[in-house]
């Protein structure tokens, strides 16, 4: 079988077992795209080199592939992406046919896009004093946009959730509980990355109001709906947070700000790590790690002086 049929047949096949896996339209899509762009490039490589088969693809060719990846200008997060997505494609087909592409995980091992570890984006004390003071003044309204986006920015801030659990909360995922130490919640569930579950608490009295006025404006499956009932887009809850923060006079832009700062409150007030991460709802606790858990100087200075303070009143 030639080398552009075979990447043909295991890329649906690749692509079935993504979406069975998480069923993130947003991801099958990227996935697609970068297949595609893979598909392209081998095309012109068989072009040069008529024999070219599946099994010769190796480090050589997948650096390569790299060196084309930024001839096409593109940027080199996305070249890490395409090349890891590429790597799993491969593995993928090494796996589904040992006997005839077994040694094709060994020939592309060690093959990466070095990135530099950049300190995620977050909004400073003065910025998120503006946003939660123009969220009080939305929960003075009666309205169903102004509500709906005083839950949205109440759901971004306090409980750092990514965008797709968000616009795919329904009514049946939140429920009221009442704790002896806190009171009534609201406790919602989420289905996140990879189809799993987490659930965050809200006090009932921080969004009770607003998702009644939710509910009597609008009859919808979705705890925040479009304005016909429908479920959000990401691009409409963007381009509405957007504007919010531009007429607060912000300048940082994305939802993702929003989890970032989440997590790095969290990170402040010393949560511990554990909880931290399944507040996030991170796969395990080197992520969050990685992210939001930072010894600067003064942080070492503290310790160092902590410990000799405590040296000194002992003796």
């Amino acid at each position: 079988m030639q080398i552009l049929d075979i990447i043909n047949k295991y890329s649906k096949l690749f692509l079935d077992s993504k979406n069975a896996a998480s069923g993130s339209k947003n991801s099958i899509r990227a996935y697609t795209l970068i297949l595609e762009r893979f598909y392209d490039f081998v095309a012109d490589e068989q072009d040069k080199h008529e024999n070219l088969a599946i099994t010769d693809i190796n480090r050589y060719f997948l650096n390569n592939y790299i060196i084309w990846l930024s001839e096409q200008k593109l940027k080199r997060s996305s070249q890490h992406l395409n090349i890891n997505i590429v790597k799993q494609f491969l593995t993928f087909i090494s796996d589904s046919d040992l006997k005839e592409y077994g040694t094709l995980k060994l020939n592309i091992t060690g093959v990466k896009v070095k990135l530099e570890q950049k300190e995620a984006e977050s909004f400073n004390q003065d910025e998120q004093n503006r946003i939660i003071d123009y969220i009080k003044k939305l929960d003075q309204l009666k309205n169903f946009t102004s509500n709906r986006n005083s839950l949205i920015l109440k759901m971004l801030l306090f409980h750092g959730i990514r965008i797709d659990e968000l616009i795919n909360l329904h009514w049946d995922k939140v429920q009221e509980e009442y704790d002896e130490a806190d009171g009534y919640v609201y406790r919602f569930t989420y289905t996140g990355k990879g189809a799993k579950e987490r659930s965050l608490d809200f006090p009932v009295t921080f969004i009770s109001n607003n998702l009644e006025i939710i509910k009597q404006h609008i009859s919808s499956d979705y705890v925040v709906p479009s304005s016909t009932g429908g479920k959000m887009s990401q691009g409409n809850i963007f381009k509405s947070v957007k504007n919010i923060l531009v007429k607060l006079g912000i300048s940082k832009f994305g939802l993702h700000i929003f989890r970032h700062t989440f997590g790095d409150n969290n990170a402040a007030m010393n949560i511990n790590l554990a909880v931290m991460s399944k507040l996030m709802g991170h796969s395990n606790t080197s992520i969050t790690s990685k992210y939001y858990v930072r010894v600067t100087n003064k942080t070492k200075r503290e310790a160092v002086f902590k410990g000799i303070d405590q040296f000194t009143k002992s003796r």
